[in-house]
């Protein structure tokens, strides 16, 4: 027994054993993506719905301290442009000061808009807000929401692809109320 010829074993993997392994793998990335851009559309907007909140809550005290402010007649509604500040005393009448002007006077948070050329957008989606509450913000006209006061939108050709479980339109109604279509 001892005088056997021992065996030479040159270790390593079989083609087969490393076919197994790719397709296995090929699977497991085949249903992964679809779930992890899933799973980022959701998070891109719940974090745009924060902002939402941040700014209808801002503005709806806004309105309680200045009740007789009179909204820039130039449009309907303002967009939230980049962050220009506006230390101004009394709140400007038009669109662009007046949206600074909320922010230097803390009504609402700085938003971390995209570092790009399109810089009215956070994480896929753009906001307006509409002090006269007269339901003409663009994205949201509908009978439901004649009383919206702030709007977020997704741009849905910057966003790289939509996800159907995810609404493209929310706001912010004089009371407080959040709804989405």
């Amino acid at each position: 027994m001892k005088n056997q010829v021992k065996q030479k074993f040159c270790g390593g993997f079989t083609l087969l054993e490393i076919m197994v392994v790719v397709v296995i793998s090929l699977v497991v990335v085949m249903f992964s993506v679809p779930m992890y851009k899933k799973a980022q559309y959701k998070n891109h907007y719940l974090a745009a719905q924060g902002v939402l909140l941040d700014v209808g809550n801002g503005v709806r005290m806004f309105k309680a301290n200045y009740p007789d402010y009179t909204f820039p007649t130039e449009t309907a509604y303002c967009n939230i442009t980049a962050n220009k500040a506006n230390s101004s005393a009394t709140p400007p009448t038009s669109c662009s000061g007046i949206v600074g002007w909320l922010m230097t006077n803390k009504y609402i948070n700085q938003i971390p808009f995209a570092q790009d050329n399109i810089s009215n957008r956070y994480r896929g989606y753009f906001f307006r807000i509409d002090l006269n509450a007269t339901g003409d913000i663009a994205c949201c006209t509908n009978a439901s929401n004649a009383n919206a006061i702030a709007c977020m939108a997704r741009l849905s050709s910057n966003t790289g692809g939509t996800d159907n479980n995810t609404p493209t339109c929310a706001w912010i109604t004089q009371t407080g109320e959040f709804a989405h279509n």
